[in-house]
């Protein structure tokens, strides 16, 4: 068998709903295309075969929901498949929605090594010319009982949705070959093939937004990582495959900072989605271990790879999330098309330490709700004094943990991400209030020294928190550069 691969293998479950249950329900990823059955493929990669006899495994199956009980009970047409990895050629790619499922059996079991060679040196690689293959991967079933090896074998094929499937002479030359026409002869005939279309595809934490029931399509959820519940709350358009820009908070403040600046976006955007979430510490979850930028950016990296987004379309950061916009940026430029970095500085210096010193202390001495109406002091101009928004973001601080301030703050005290900014290529769009003290006239500096294929803009009447203050403002700003 080519390749020693088998700790990775894979569970299939096809399933034929009956007309009592709505398709939308029934939680499958894959749909046949020929037009006739109506039969769904719900498709899982597994690190371990062994996981089916891993008691939590167990446990999903014996324990469910009552959404699960009703959805099931009108599938009365059930079969499930795993196997054992032999060999995968090419590589994941998000455009691959169409999956070429060929299941056979060989008559004698003394063929199995022709079979491999015959995949490996030639059929593999004829099937890679066609337009649109992705990737190949091959699978041993396994009985779903014991687990143990039998005589079924599983070519998967990925392709693009656009393929040269039905006629291409790529796939004529592949279907042709006297080695093909021989190791048909030494199969069985439960030679089974499908075609199917990909509806959605399966990751780490819930994303779809399609099939929610509520009039308001929003996933406000955590996912574990690191130790510790990584908030986060998805919206806006319901197509898994929209644009995605991400929103990267200041310090002791939520993800609600950005509720005014959302609601004209999504007017704007209405083909977008809109990720956001609570950076380590505002909770004291995730404190355990020093925090640095490159913590809290493989945090976004985490998400992202956990909602199965490849590229987001921008990422967006205030304060000390636009340091960490621009370290995200610096790390993981794959990750992003664009970036916008607001009201922050590029390097720390002493008097920041020594500021921050004061307000740890001050919060252990007064308490949280007290330093927020210090800190609406600093980010508000005076004409927002006691506004709706002012309030709220005092809330914001006084719900926020006083020894995860002190956990982030730490990021604050000693950083230089001046050479890294110097070498992002990103299209970027920094952005400050034009009332945020001294911080327009240092961002402007160091934009214009540092920053390559930049765009700097100010918000007239706005202080540290445009998005908050003046949201129109701010929102043309980003609308101006993200439909550039």
């Amino acid at each position: 068998m080519p390749g020693d691969m088998d700790s990775r293998g894979m569970l299939a479950v096809f399933m034929q709903p009956d007309s009592s249950l709505d398709e939308d329900d029934t939680g499958a990823r894959y749909r046949e295309t020929d037009g006739v059955t109506t039969a769904w493929l719900a498709f899982y990669d597994l690190t371990s075969i062994s996981i089916l006899s891993d008691s939590s495994y167990r446990a999903l199956r014996d324990n469910r929901s009552e959404k699960e009980v009703r959805v099931l009970s009108g599938i009365p047409t059930r079969e499930r498949k795993a196997g054992e990895l032999i060999s995968t050629k090419g590589g994941f790619s998000e455009d691959a929605s169409v999956l070429v499922w060929v299941e056979m059996s060989l008559k004698d079991m003394a063929d199995e090594e022709e079979l491999h060679r015959w995949y490996e040196e030639e059929h593999i690689k004829l099937l890679s010319k066609v337009p649109g293959w992705r990737r190949s991967r091959r699978y041993r079933l396994v009985d779903m009982d014991t687990h143990v090896p039998i005589n079924k074998f599983l070519a998967v094929h990925d392709y693009t949705l656009e393929n040269g499937l039905d006629d291409s002479p790529e796939i004529q030359n592949a279907r042709s070959t006297p080695w093909r026409t021989k190791i048909f002869s030494l199969l069985s005939s439960h030679t089974r093939r499908k075609t199917l279309e990909r509806c959605y595809r399966f990751g780490a934490a819930p994303r779809d937004l399609l099939h929610l029931p509520s009039a308001e399509k929003v996933v406000d959820t955590y996912i574990p990582h690191d130790g510790y519940r990584l908030h986060y709350r998805l919206e806006g358009s319901v197509d898994d495959s929209s644009p995605v820009l991400i929103f990267c908070n200041g310090l002791n403040c939520d993800l609600h900072m950005w509720d005014a600046a959302i609601a004209p976006l999504k007017q704007r955007f209405p083909n977008f989605r809109f990720l956001r979430y609570d950076t380590r510490g505002y909770r004291f979850e995730g404190c355990d271990k020093p925090l640095t930028l490159d913590v809290v950016t493989s945090d976004i990296k985490a998400l992202l790879e956990a909602l199965l987004i490849q590229k987001a379309h921008a990422l967006i950061g205030v304060s000390m999330g636009g340091i960490t916009t621009v370290a995200f940026a610096s790390r993981y430029p794959d990750r992003l098309e664009k970036f916008i970095a607001c009201d922050f500085a590029v390097c720390s210096d002493k008097a920041n330490e020594a500021a921050w010193d004061q307000r740890i202390q001050f919060a252990k001495d007064h308490g949280m709700e007290a330093l927020g109406k210090q800190c609406v002091e600093r980010w508000f101009t005076p004409k927002s004094r006691g506004s709706p928004e002012w309030k709220k973001a005092i809330s914001m601080v006084a719900a926020a943990s006083a020894k995860g301030m002190e956990s982030s703050a730490k990021i604050l005290y000693n950083y230089d991400e001046t050479e890294n900014l110097k070498g992002i290529r990103l299209p970027g769009l920094f952005v400050v209030g034009a009332k945020d003290g001294k911080c327009s006239e240092v961002m402007k500096g160091f934009v214009a020294a540092n920053a390559t294929n930049a765009v700097f803009r100010e918000v007239e009447g706005a202080g540290h928190l445009p998005m908050i203050e003046n949201v129109g403002g701010f929102v043309d700003c980003v609308e101006e550069f993200l439909r550039v």
